[in-house]
């Protein structure tokens, strides 16, 4: 905001909207930081106002921190429902601590402008003070659902199976073979001819550029996985011209340096390593696509989870032994798994399509429960509604052709159930 208004009165800037349309009187700086602004902010929050009393009462807050470009604190709050998601306001907290009671404090704010009869979950991320201002929250709102987001809890789990000896001694080779190549324009540019050399008129070879991994997004793994096996004939063409790789005046650690990447590139083991290890991580980057997407739903969570456990890739991989595999995806999904995802799974006709998976009866055992607590012990409440779910499940009955009658069900008796929310 303050860069834009020093550049609303800057002279270079009058000029060129001068010269696009003469006829235009830009604000200024004055109108611009006070009148406008206000209208404006005036006109958003009517615009928020309106969207929150127009929803169904079961919406879902979401809530977030990040640091600022500067390095301040800030909490973002939004709003998600059926089919939209609204940004409600960022707070920046100073030099308050992050405690559970503090992070809850600002979310029953939040509750109370909105209205806590309008949201029916929460979702935060799965650090230890948010998880801690859960338990708070429900002890001051009983009826509500706190939630993990189930993508960061993904990009936890790759992050268990990097520190895995084999697993992290492998990526830190492969990160060695594209830092070799990404440091360097000229050798950037030996690729692009090396593939240029290579193409002929029926097909041309392209190089994909070679990346490194982030410090966040754990997609950066097998994107820097993903563009070392791409490049892998234009890497192994490459390397055998020496000179070229070479500065002009090679010292000996250039020369080391260079063998040692030789030798990587030339070994076939390596590479299939490398496309094994893209395998690997392939089934959580469909995990993170499909709970980041624009239509995150509890069912997903449930769905892709278990879908995870039944994966060839994870139970075939060299770097993770199956029951090694399962194990770490087990611990993960008990975090973040509550009885109503198993419901949701239930009610969705197209992740069950999608994603076929089975529940266990120990989890209708823990939706059976989770009635119960929900209706305050009133067993023919929770009775009546669960059979309603095993009818839906074995498509019988009244859900024998379609899944659409069970809304009329939840809703006769209150159960609101959330959606995830992008965490």
């Amino acid at each position: 905001m303050q860069l834009i208004l020093v550049q609303i009165e800057n002279k270079l800037f009058l000029k060129f909207i001068n010269k696009l349309k003469p006829s235009y009187k830009p604000p200024t700086r004055y109108q611009l930081a006070g009148s406008i602004l206000e209208e404006t902010y005036g006109s958003l929050k009517a615009h928020i106002n309106t969207f929150i009393t127009q929803q169904p009462d079961q919406m879902t807050l979401v809530s977030d921190g990040w640091s600022n470009t500067r390095g301040e604190s800030i909490i973002n709050y939004l709003l998600v429902t059926e089919k939209d998601a609204i940004f409600l306001k960022s707070v920046a907290t100073g030099k308050d601590h992050h405690t559970g009671e503090y992070i809850a404090d600002g979310l029953e704010e939040v509750i109370e402008e909105v209205g806590a009869h309008r949201i029916s979950a929460v979702t935060t991320d799965n650090a230890s003070n948010m998880t801690s201002s859960w338990r708070l929250l429900q002890e001051r709102y009983p009826k509500l659902t706190c939630l993990g987001c189930g993508s960061h809890q993904t990009n936890l789990l790759v992050g268990n199976i990097f520190r895995r000896d084999f697993v992290k001694h492998h990526f830190a080779r492969v990160c060695f073979l594209n830092r070799y190549w990404k440091s360097s324009g000229r050798r950037i540019g030996l690729l692009e001819q090396v593939a240029t050399a290579l193409s002929t008129p029926e097909k041309k070879v392209k190089m994909k550029a070679v990346q490194l991994p982030g410090k966040t997004r754990w997609q950066g793994k097998l994107y820097t996985a993903e563009s070392a096996y791409a490049n892998q004939v234009l890497f192994e063409n490459a390397i055998l011209r020496q000179d070229e790789c070479l500065p002009k005046h090679a010292s000996p650690a250039d020369k080391a340096h260079y063998n040692s990447v030789r030798r990587l590139i030339l070994d076939s083991d390596f590479w299939s390593l490398t496309q094994q290890l893209c395998d690997l991580l392939q089934p959580f980057l469909e995990v993170t696509i499909a709970l980041e997407s624009n239509e995150p739903k509890l069912s997903r969570i449930y769905a892709y989870y278990t879908h995870l456990l039944k994966s060839t890739s994870l139970l075939n991989s060299s770097f993770l032994p199956g029951a090694a595999a399962r194990e770490l995806i087990s611990e993960r999904f008990k975090k973040i798994y509550k009885p109503f995802m198993a419901i949701a799974y239930l009610c969705d006709p197209k992740a069950r399509d999608q994603r076929p998976v089975t529940i266990t009866e120990r989890q209708l055992s823990g939706v059976r429960d989770w009635l119960r607590g929900y209706f305050n012990g009133d067993e023919a409440r929770a009775a009546h509604l669960y059979t309603h779910l095993l009818l839906l499940r074995d498509r019988r009955g009244r859900f024998a052709d379609s899944c659409n009658g069970l809304s009329r069900y939840c809703l006769g008796y209150k159960v609101a159930v959330p959606r995830e929310g992008d965490g």
